[in-house]
């Protein structure tokens, strides 16, 4: 009886291992089909849209998205979009801009790992701060701002 056990005992052990040796096998084939290289842009100041892949990389890793969206003649929106590139530049290369002049209205949507926030009007701090609370890494910059 005890030998019957003991059989009983090991076959179930093999059957959990032989189990889970080929869950982890169906999971890897899986993830290697769907992974795909996702190609990040060469500069962090665009004209273009992110992919959906390459947004959730940059949010992912820390990254930190402004997305101005104004009108193609609007010659405030201008002003507005040079200074944000401007911190954009200050902040990279952990910050991307995308200069989105397809659009009706101004506005500008700051996208972040742990938040999203949408301005109507450019205010620089705003701006700073929302980087700073956002990105992924403590820059000098960042721990410097909290000190003034």
């Amino acid at each position: 009886m005890k030998i019957k056990q003991n059989k009983l005992g090991t076959l179930f052990v093999v059957i959990i291992f032989a189990g889970s040796t080929l869950g982890i096998v169906l999971i890897s084939s899986g993830q290697q089909d769907n992974t795909q290289q996702t190609e990040m842009p060469a500069q962090n100041i665009l004209s273009e849209p992110l992919t959906e892949r390459q947004e959730g990389l940059i949010l992912y890793n820390g990254g930190v998205i402004i997305d101005f969206k104004s009108a193609e003649g609007c010659v405030p929106c201008l002003e507005d979009g040079l200074r944000l590139e401007a911190l954009t530049r200050q902040y990279s290369p952990y910050v991307f801009f995308i200069d989105n002049k397809n659009s009706n209205e101004t506005r500008i949507i700051l996208k972040g790992y742990k938040d999203e926030k949408e301005l109507s009007r450019l205010n620089e701090t705003e701006v700073e701060d929302f980087i700073c609370d956002n990105i992924g890494v403590r820059l000098d910059k960042c721990i410097i701002r909290e000190f003034e």
